[in-house]
């Protein structure tokens, strides 16, 4: 089988840490960043996933960060004292002094927080946490970089808090054969605080870092990273000589030191002869005398060589590498930065056969399988090196299922494992056990795949198995048994085929309906009964708090059995661990890859399915390009509202349950299918809006910013500790509401719906969504992003329908919370709905009548630029767009003619062409109503400088396109004025003073937006407090982040979208009183013996 994998041999760098550890043992590990880069501050390093003992491990390269630290550490101003007993991680490590501090230097703490920025620009960590659930974080370094470690261990405590982080480093650093003894002196003196020897001056200093930088960029040819996100595997194979070694020379440390929360069973450890726990990953310090013989580490099989190319077509290009090609190459300390990369492209040259690559992609096929566009550089990859057609690339794929089993044989078993699953059935098997193992097969005498499902006994491919199942992890396992036992086992499975699904588990093979039938593992110990002994195993259907779950509470009440715990059975768990079987292969795959192509075929999303109904009234979804009809869909009912709301409610019980840390690593997975299938969801969106497509990718990218916002955002909810007295404190906290109805809007569908829908998340509640009927798509797309994401079924529910729908929804008593998007009167209405049945809070974004305000000092150029952002956007029909255009009496001439060439010169035509700049309306019915107000306010007197025509698009002619207008010569009672036209129509209002200018853009009783242009910043602040708006633009119009609350005044409505305040109006707060006295006062008696005393006074 041939294996890509990562040559590393060096004297103090990867290979003195964990690479050691991965070259004594036939370890599983995954390979997940590499950093080559060495520059100031720029350390090497590596990240990696350890599967064996369940670490995340970041090693860290010592020597090359010497010039760095050196260069820095001559200053007194550059270095750091930390108080121990003031720093509440510090405190925890038991290999500091107490009352002591902690001498950091500057050029030390700058190299971590560089791999500390890298780690999270590439969001290396969130990407193996989503993969690796419940994995310890160990970072480990040596020489220098064991300082780098400790630093680094402090920052990433920090920023991820609920993690256990583990640093294996000598609490200080000390420097011995480099050769620059007087360099030495000086960082020693640093690190030890002894002033041994003088510091040298600042200009001496600046002179010794200019220097060594000039000769570090002469040395160094590579400065890349390179991101593998776990897709290739890495073995080593060495003969080195296996077990600790400490030594007392400055450079290795044989203790480890821990910084940790408090969560390690075994307590903090860290001085001299500790044990360490059994979790933790031992990582074993060399030092630089014994790796004195060099030792080169090959694996067996290639080396894939991927290096990006901006002149090749696709952007990169590959090579294999024979191992044997790279036997001349002796690899120094500086080997990794300097010349392996000539080495390789030197050797590349040599290689021809590049016939296995579908051996590298293995890991990619499901992804690949199910691909609707083929982009993203992996597939630009394979389209380079082979021109390959879709056609032949479903035949590779088809072949790569049967490389998966090529040295398996008839009896072997495969494993499949997650870490987390959205199937409630599938993560109710795995965490009965605390495992991530769900489902096991065993391979029969064809190679096809035979094992029990909830549809009985199967045969399947391996392509159909991994695509039906879609798991994290496969495993194929060799058992050690005769081969004629392995042959009838798989012939007894194979003889099984076609029968039910033992449903209850039961040990004599009889389902709830009296049947002869198998559940997955009970196929496997049936199959070797006589043969082969499994370990035992008791049905466990609890926790790890001993409760049972409430999903086989309700599975087996459904039943009308007990639940049978204890009983004898067996589990993928248990199998798992059975001595008898060796591990032959393992396989870290990709989830299936979103599928839109029959998105329109159901349009409700309930439980974590499209769901297609037919019991409410039938509306039909318009294409406003085409003016075509794109489905048909059913609104759903009362009925169907309540189940999709009682769906969400138990699924609420779950999510609410995880902990910030894993809400969040959710939400930033979203946001990379988001960025990762920014094409083909910006193509519905325009599809299902009208919008050019250019916006539409504009709004998939910003709900990429608003998933990873609340991401991190969701620790800002921390509550606060209040002290009340010596014995008394209180505390708060915030909590979920519950379930949460959203309404949605049809201008910005998906954008609307992740303003919503991620705050409401991140706090823990379930989401029922339903958005408007004229844009129903995008919902469910996003509703698939959710569940691939790793979303608990049922979380985010989507239900389609009108105002019929979107009221059974509010007035639902399970709906605690409601947050409508749309126009003044709907939210007035659903504000009575709230208040009728019990009270609910509400979140309002109405509609808007801005003002942009032009005044005399303004650029006109950028003032041009600010009107038509403030009324082109999405055809106009925007809630914050700035209809009256308020231009300085002076600027007028010049304003209104930069404005009318400009308009003219935009694109209106089909919205999925690059060009376009103008698209469709949404429905012809409201194109026609913007019609309308032109029309009417010609009629009143305003004058047409220009657009305001209907236009005719070639081949498709029934779309509904408008051409921009702007009007002038408008007076205040014309309806243009007065009301929200929602259309590209631009209204120039001049004024003289900056008081009338504010008057006319208070004249309103809507407050959503307002503008300003000006270079006058004292007059922007002064104007920016006057207007009634609750989004104010100075010099830009329309933008907007997810840090920034977004939301209204007046009739615009109230509660905010976006920033910290949307997760304030998504939750609840709760106060917590506590006494810690020993004995509490009855403050009644000493009432009572007051009042008795007063009484005998009298």
């Amino acid at each position: 089988m041939v294996t890509s994998v990562l040559i590393v041999e060096d004297n103090c760098c990867f290979c003195n840490t964990a690479a050691f550890t991965l070259a004594t043992e036939d370890k599983n590990v995954d390979l997940f960043f590499v950093s080559f880069r060495n520059g100031l501050y720029e350390v090497p390093f590596v990240v990696l996933a350890d599967h064996e003992t369940r670490s995340i491990v970041i090693t860290i390269r010592g020597s090359c960060s010497l010039v760095d630290l050196v260069t820095d550490l001559c200053l007194d101003d550059e270095v750091l004292s930390i108080d121990v007993d003031a720093d509440p991680l510090l405190r925890t490590d038991a290999t500091l002094d107490a009352e002591g501090e902690v001498r950091v230097h500057r050029g030390m703490l700058m190299s971590a927080r560089y791999v500390f920025d890298t780690l999270r620009r590439h969001s290396v960590l969130e990407d193996l946490a989503v993969l690796n659930t419940n994995y310890q974080l160990v970072v480990c370094g040596h020489s220098l970089g064991a300082g780098v470690a400790s630093l680094l261990t402090l920052l990433l405590k920090q920023e991820y808090p609920d993690v256990r982080c583990f640093a294996f480093a000598p609490p200080g650093c000390v420097i011995s054969g480099n050769g620059l003894h007087e360099m030495e002196q000086h960082v020693m003196s640093i690190v030890s605080g002894d002033d041994v020897v003088s510091r040298i001056s600042y200009h001496a200093m600046q002179r010794l870092r200019i220097k060594v930088a000039a000769e570090l960029d002469a040395c160094t040819k590579a400065k890349y990273e390179i991101l593998i996100r776990g897709v290739f595997r890495i073995f080593f194979n060495p003969s080195w000589e296996a077990g600790p070694l400490s030594g007392n020379n400055g450079t290795v440390t044989d203790r480890a030191n821990l910084i940790t929360d408090g969560t390690n069973p075994n307590g903090s450890y860290g001085a001299a002869g500790s044990e360490a726990p059994t979790t933790a990953t031992m990582i074993t310090m060399v030092t630089n005398e014994r790796l004195a013989s060099r030792v080169e580490l090959f694996a067996p099989g290639k080396l894939l060589y991927i290096a990006e190319d901006e002149n090749l077509e696709g952007g990169v290009s590959s090579q294999w590498i024979d191992p044997k090609c790279l036997t001349d190459v002796k690899l120094t300390a500086s080997a990794l930065t300097d010349h392996l990369p000539k080495s390789v492209e030197r050797m590349l040259k040599k290689i021809a056969d590049v016939s296995c690559l579908q051996i590298a992609i293995i890991a990619l096929q499901i992804q690949l399988k199910h691909a609707e566009c083929f982009d993203g550089k992996t597939v630009k990859l394979l389209k380079h090196m082979h021109t390959m057609s879709i056609k032949w690339l479903q035949t590779l794929l088809k072949t790569m299922s049967d490389l998966e089993l090529s040295q398996a044989c008839a009896g072997d078993l495969v494993f499949l494992a997650k870490e987390t699953s959205a199937c409630s059935f599938e993560r109710a098997v795995s965490d009965v056990a605390s495992s991530p193992y769900y489902h096991v097969a065993i391979i029969g005498r064809d190679k096809r795949l035979l094992h029990a499902s909830t549809r009985g006994v199967l045969s399947q491919s391996m392509e159909e198995f991994l695509n039906e199942y879609e798991p994290h992890r496969m495993e194929i396992v060799h058992v050690k048994a005769p081969e004629k036992a392995k042959r009838d086992a798989a012939a007894f499975a194979e003889s099984k085929v076609g029968m039910p699904y033992n449903d209850i588990f039961t040990p004599n093979r009889i389902n709830s309906q009296g049947q002869e039938s198998y559940y997955c593992s009970q196929l496997i110990t049936e199959a070797y009964d006589g043969a082969v002994h499994f370990p035992e195993h008791k049905l466990n259907f609890k926790d790890k708090d001993g409760d049972y779950l409430e999903y086989w509470l309700k599975y087996y009440r459904e039943r009308g059995i007990d639940i049978p715990q204890d009983d004898q059975g067996s589990h993928p768990a248990s199998l798992r661990r059975s001595p008898l079987l060796d591990m032959k292969l393992t396989r870290h795959l990709q989830k299936k890859i979103l599928n839109c192509k029959n998105v329109t075929n159901a349009l409700h999303y309930i439980g974590g399915a499209a769901v297609r109904l037919t019991a409410g009234k039938k509306f039909q979804v318009i294409e406003p390009r085409s003016g075509s009809t794109l489905t048909e869909c059913h609104a759903a009912t009362p009925d169907e509202v309540d189940r999709a709301v009682a769906t969400a409610q138990e699924a609420q019980k779950t999510w609410s349950k995880m902990g910030w840390l894993e809400r969040g690593l959710v939400l930033r997975n979203v946001a990379k299918l988001l960025r990762e299938h920014c094409e083909v969801i910006a193509r519905w969106e325009s599809i299902d809006s009208g919008k050019p497509i250019t916006e539409a990718r504009m709004d998939v990218l910003s709900c990429v910013d608003t998933f990873n916002y609340y991401g991190g955002a969701i620790y800002s909810q921390a509550g606060q500790h209040i002290p009340l007295g010596i014995e008394r404190f209180a505390y708060t906290k915030r909590e979920p509401l519950g379930v949460v109805g959203c309404i949605g809007t049809w201008n910005y569908p998906i954008q609307t719906c992740s303003w919503k829908v991620a705050p409401a998340l991140a706090c823990g509640n379930a989401v029922v969504y339903k958005p408007s009927p004229l844009a129903p798509i995008s919902a469910v797309i996003l509703a698939q992003i959710l569940q691939l994401a790793g979303l608990p079924e049922g979380t985010f529910n989507v239900i389609q329908g009108d105002a019929e729908t979107g009221q059974a929804l509010v007035l639902h008593p399970l709906v605690k919370k409601v947050s409508f998007t749309g126009a003044v009167p709907t939210g007035k209405k659903i504000m009575q709905d709230c208040a009728a049945r019990n009270v609910k809070p509400i979140t309002l974004e109405l509609g808007g009548k801005a003002s942009l305000i032009i005044f005399e000092d303004a650029d006109v150029e950028s003032a041009v630029a600010g009107a038509m952002m403030a009324n082109f956007y999405s055809q106009g029909q925007v809630c914050t767009n700035a209809s009256k255009v308020l231009v300085h009496r002076s600027l007028e001439d010049n304003f209104v003619a930069s404005l009318r060439e400009k308009t003219k010169a935009m694109k209106i035509g089909d919205p999925l062409e690059e060009t376009t700049r103008v698209g469709a309306h949404i429905s012809r019915e409201h194109m026609e109503k913007v019609k309308k107000y032109i029309d009417d306010a010609k009629a009143a007197g305003a004058r047409v400088i220009c657009g305001g025509e209907p236009i005719q698009v070639n081949g498709l002619e029934a779309g509904f396109y408008l051409s921009p207008c702007i009007l002038s010569n408008i007076k205040k009672d014309m309806d243009v004025y007065r009301e929200e036209i929602f259309g590209s129509v631009l209204l120039i209002i001049p004024f003289d003073t900056e008081e009338e200018a504010i008057g006319i853009a208070n004249d309103t009783t809507l407050g959503l937006a307002a503008g300003l242009f000006t270079k006058d910043l004292a007059r922007a602040h002064r104007v920016a407090d006057r207007l009634h708006a609750g989004n104010v633009y100075v010099n830009t119009y329309n933008d907007v982040s997810p840090f920034v609350p977004f939301g209204g005044y007046g009739d615009s409505g109230f509660g905010r979208e976006n920033g910290i305040a949307a997760l304030e109006h998504y939750s609840q707060i709760k106060s917590v009183f506590v006494s810690i006295a020993s004995k509490l006062e009855n403050p009644f008696k000493t009432m009572i013996t007051w009042l008795a005393y007063a009484g005998s006074i009298s």
